[in-house]
């Protein structure tokens, strides 16, 4: 229902990969709904024990990724300049498939690698595409993960600790609801 209302208030010209979605009154009540519903019970738990704190929702996007012609530094090998206890909650409105937009994410311990030779918070203008170019040919290649997930899925992954980045095959859209989670004294509800 969430991403159907995205077609009626995308704006079709805008010439970015990423366009965020302005929620009128009755969409902002759904999207209320669903994040109570998402972090209720153990996903909630699982965040407090992750944080080692209880949690707040400091903003929230929804979002729409298609092709476009400028697809920006969000498309290239990147870490948020964050705090480190920042998490990212990607809450998919439609299905990601191989033929759809994602994220790919490195481990920590790929992260670390690229870390260690100099690619650890690149500048906007010095993100690159292919992470193996950091290294000699004869070294491992990194291997990023690329949820396959289907609507109503979510991933969790905090932002300024591993390499990320946005990849669009080509084809389709992807609906997001973004929740943007830092740590917090009081719970979040």
């Amino acid at each position: 229902a969430l991403s159907a209302a995205f077609d009626d208030r995308v704006d079709k010209s805008a010439g970015s990969v990423n366009v965020k979605i302005d929620a009128d009154a009755d969409l902002r009540k759904q999207i209320v709904t669903m994040i109570s519903d998402a972090l209720q019970g153990r996903v909630g738990d699982q965040l407090e024990a992750y944080l080692e704190c209880f949690f707040r929702i400091d903003h929230c996007e929804l979002m729409r990724s298609r092709l476009a012609p400028n697809a920006g530094p969000s498309f290239l090998w990147h870490r948020d300049f964050d705090p480190m206890a920042k998490l990212h909650i990607l809450i998919y409105l439609t299905d990601c498939n191989a033929e759809s937009p994602a994220t790919l994410f490195t481990s920590f311990e790929e992260t670390r690698r690229c870390a260690q030779v100099g690619y650890a918070f690149p500048a906007r203008s010095k993100r690159i595409a292919n992470l193996d170019t950091l290294f000699p040919s004869d070294v491992n290649p990194i291997s990023p993960a690329r949820p396959v997930l289907s609507a109503g899925d979510a991933t969790v992954f905090a932002p300024s600790r591993i390499l990320h980045r946005g990849d669009i095959p080509g084809s389709g859209v992807r609906d997001l609801l973004v929740l943007n989670i830092l740590p917090s004294l009081n719970p979040w509800d």
